[in-house]
C-alpha cells in the first residue's frame, strides 16, 4: 500500500489493532493504530453497504452489540466494552429493507448476547415478525445463553423461522463453569433443550458449543462433554480454544509460564495453539472431531 500511495496516511483499526496494539504499531506499517470501536456513538446511523456484496442470499444482522457477561476466555468486553441494544422496530425495518431491495429472506444474527434483556430486545422483535406473518429463515452463529431461554421465547424462535440454533456450554465440568464466569450450568442447558424440544425443535436443530484444546480441559473430559450433549437430544459442536490478549485466561497462562506475554499473534490461531502447550494435541483434537461427527450421525 505504501509503495503505491506513499503520501497517503494509513490508519489501522479492528480486532488485531485492539487486542495486539503494540505488535501492530511495530509490525503493521500503519501510520496510526486505532484501538477500540469505530462508530460506537452511531450504532443506528449507518447500515452495512450490502449493495456491494455479490451474494445477498443470506445476510448478517445485529440486534445488539457487546456482552454483559465476562467469560475468562472471551474478548467481547475488550472489543465492545458496553452492551447496547438496538430498537427492535428499527431492526424489523432493516429486515424489510433488505427483503424489498435485495429479496433477502435469510439472516444470520451475529450478536454476542442476542437473548439478553429479552423483553426489550429479542422477544419484542420476534413478536413483531410473528404479527407481520412474513416468512424468514434465521440463524445464530454465536452461542445463545441457555439461562435466558423460557417457554415463550422457545416458541417464538420456532414460530419465526429460527434454524440450527447454537447454544453455549463449553464444558459440563461445574468447577470450570464457575472458574470461567458462571455463564451457564448443566441444569440451565438441560432446561433450555427441553423447552426447545417442546416448542418443536429436534436434535438436528440444536447445536451446543463445546470447548476443545483448553489448558484446563483434558481431551478425555471433552469426550465426556460430547456424550453429555448427545444425551440431551442435541448435537455437540467443537470450538477450538484460543488465548486472547487481555483476557483473564491469557493473563493466567502468562503468569504460570505456559506462554510468553509478547507471544507472536500467529500462536493465537486456534488450530495450532493447543499444540504449543500440549504436544500431540492437534491429532487428538482431530480424533475428537471424528468421534463427535460419528455421534451426530448415529
Amino acid at each position: 500500500m505504501k509503495e503505491s500511495f506513499p503520501n497517503t496516511p494509513i490508519i489501522l483499526g479492528g480486532i488485531y489493532a485492539t487486542l495486539c496494539r503494540e505488535h501492530a504499531k511495530l509490525h503493521s506499517g500503519a501510520d496510526s493504530v486505532h484501538a477500540g470501536e469505530y462508530l460506537k456513538d452511531d450504532f443506528e446511523k449507518y447500515l452495512p453497504a450490502y449493495d456491494l456484496a455479490s451474494n445477498k442470499e443470506i445476510l448478517p444482522i445485529y440486534l445488539s452489540k457487546g456482552c454483559p457477561f465476562a467469560c475468562s476466555y472471551c474478548a467481547s468486553n475488550i472489543l465492545t466494552p458496553a452492551f447496547r441494544q438496538r430498537d427492535p422496530v428499527k431492526v424489523f425495518e432493516e429486515l424489510m429493507h433488505y427483503k424489498s431491495t435485495f429479496g433477502t429472506t435469510a439472516f444470520v444474527f451475529c450478536d454476542d448476547a442476542l437473548l439478553f434483556k429479552p423483553e426489550s430486545g429479542i422477544k419484542k422483535l420476534l413478536r413483531i415478525i410473528k404479527a407481520s406473518e412474513l416468512k424468514f429463515d434465521f440463524y445464530t452463529i454465536n452461542g445463545l445463553h441457555a439461562k435466558l431461554i423460557d417457554e415463550e421465547l422457545a416458541f417464538l424462535l420456532k414460530e419465526t423461522g429460527f434454524k440450527d440454533l447454537r447454544l453455549s456450554l463449553e464444558t459440563s465440568d461445574e468447577n470450570i463453569q464457575e472458574f470461567t464466569g458462571n455463564k451457564v450450568s448443566n441444569s440451565d442447558i438441560k432446561r433450555a433443550v427441553t423447552l426447545l424440544n417442546e416448542a418443536g425443535f429436534d436434535k438436528s436443530d440444536i447445536a451446543i458449543y463445546i470447548l476443545v484444546g483448553s489448558p484446563y480441559l483434558s481431551m478425555e473430559k471433552t469426550k465426556e462433554d460430547i456424550l453429555f450433549v448427545d444425551s440431551l437430544n442435541a448435537k455437540a459442536i467443537l470450538a477450538s480454544y484460543s488465548p486472547i490478549p487481555g483476557t483473564r485466561d491469557y493473563d493466567a497462562l502468562v503468569k504460570n509460564g505456559s506462554i510468553e506475554k509478547d507471544m507472536d499473534p500467529l500462536w493465537h490461531n486456534n488450530t495450532i495453539f493447543s499444540e504449543k502447550i500440549m504436544p500431540g494435541a492437534v491429532e487428538k483434537i482431530r480424533s475428537l472431531r471424528r468421534f463427535s461427527s460419528r455421534i451426530r450421525k448415529n
